[in-house]
């Protein structure tokens, strides 16, 4: 779905190097279901999976870069740049604070990396414990979506992992078991400059073809804003907003699809497109059926007397 955005809707500039990129600025992907003690190493990615399992420890571990004084890994930013492991200590400070708001690691080093070149494409690291679960946020300047991401995303999974795993254990270790029940949560990964190079286009122009109908989105999909439940009360449509769980979080009512439909739009609970489409195919009906005196139900052909 990266793939086919960017191919899409991506804009064509230059890049600091001889080819020419596909871009599209802040885009956000959200990672809930990879497990990270069994891998789905799927065969369209350009790594296999040896070389995605031997890029992991260049987030996850203080593996060096190289010779130069700027050449490094994502982890050696993490663990050792500037003097400290960074990982750890946001694993003591959940450990001590597991509430906490401030755990953050930062790769990005203000006295060398706006004058000299090579500065790291992942920035900025966040995690925060919620409803008991480790969510934690990435947030790259610059993003191959097609040759890095697959190993970033990989690697950054393990890493938050590796932190709820530790996390999880240092409570125990202190008899707060209550706090450690701290399962893995969404991963987001906010992509500043989320790109293509041209070298590319080709070959993920050929996996988006064969591979997109797999991911696109489909009527089965639950929209995490909730569901609406739409009937008619003599010449009123009605529609009750309800959560994931089955709460009622608010009703509307108008008297045309239109009006509903400016309603349902002012509110913003509709996230996903396939299901915004059902519910305006819904609404026309439920008007239809009550200018024609006709019963509605939804989800159902109305019956034309």
């Amino acid at each position: 779905k990266i793939l086919d955005t960017i191919l899409k809707f991506g804009k064509i500039n230059a890049t600091h190097y001889d080819d020419q990129q596909k871009e599209v600025i802040n885009m956000l992907s959200i990672i809930t279901e990879e497990d990270p003690h069994n891998f789905k190493f799927e065969e369209y990615f350009p790594g296999d999976e040896k070389h995605i399992k031997e890029y992991i420890p260049r987030i996850t571990r203080d593996v060096k870069g190289g010779i130069h004084k700027n050449e490094y890994t994502y982890g050696s930013r993490m663990r050792s740049w500037f003097g400290i492991d960074q990982v750890k200590g946001a694993i003591a400070k959940l450990i001590k604070e597991p509430i906490s708001r401030a755990v953050a690691i930062s790769l990005w080093d203000q006295t060398k990396d706006l004058t000299i070149g090579g500065s790291p494409c992942l920035n900025h690291i966040w995690f925060r414990v919620r409803d008991n679960k480790l969510h934690m946020t990435a947030i790259f300047r610059s993003h191959d979506m097609f040759e890095g991401y697959p190993e970033n995303a990989f690697g950054l999974r393990s890493l938050q992992e590796e932190v709820r795993e530790q996390a999880v254990a240092g409570l125990q270790e202190q008899g707060r078991h209550g706090e450690a029940n701290i399962k893995l949560g969404s991963m987001v990964i906010l992509s500043q400059s989320a790109h293509i190079y041209d070298d590319s286009w080709e070959r993920c122009q050929k996996i988006v073809e064969k591979y997109i109908r797999r991911f696109q989105w489909h009527m089965n999909e639950f929209d995490p804003r909730g569901n609406l439940i739409i009937t008619i009360d003599d010449e009123t449509i009605l529609v009750e907003h309800t959560s994931p769980e089955k709460e009622t979080l608010g009703i509307y009512k108008a008297k045309t699809a239109i009006e509903m439909r400016d309603i349902l739009i002012r509110e913003n609970i509709i996230s996903l497109v396939p299901h915004a489409l059902d519910i305006g195919l819904e609404l026309m009906k439920a008007e239809l059926a009550i200018k024609h005196g006709l019963e509605y139900l939804q989800d159902n052909p109305i019956e034309l007397q």
